[in-house]
């Protein structure tokens, strides 16, 4: 993983974390998940990607009271979704 590789590219994932992290894409497939698209900058260089996690859905652990509360299935959806967008921080149309 490309976490100690000062040339790594920022990426961030604008839902639900809005995170930033220093990782390759071959990182972000090993242990996000499937990248389905990208967009490419005009040299080239991927500058967005819709990633599939490998992680969807309720935890396999539901054991926190979060999942017992009424609105679960939301949550889950918020903090697991199908799809995530990862866009490289310097990002622009």
């Amino acid at each position: 993983m490309s976490q100690t590789d000062p040339n790594a590219p920022f990426w961030a994932a604008t839902m639900p974390a809005r995170s930033h992290c220093r990782a390759d894409v071959p990182a972000i497939e090993e242990f996000v998940g499937t990248v389905e698209q990208t967009r490419k900058s005009r040299k080239g260089e991927i500058t967005a990607m819709l990633v599939r996690p490998h992680v969807r859905g309720r935890p396999a652990n539901a054991t926190a009271p979060l999942w017992r509360e009424p609105n679960a299935d939301v949550y889950a959806q918020r903090l697991f979704p199908e799809l995530q967008v990862w866009v490289h921080v310097n990002y622009a149309r």
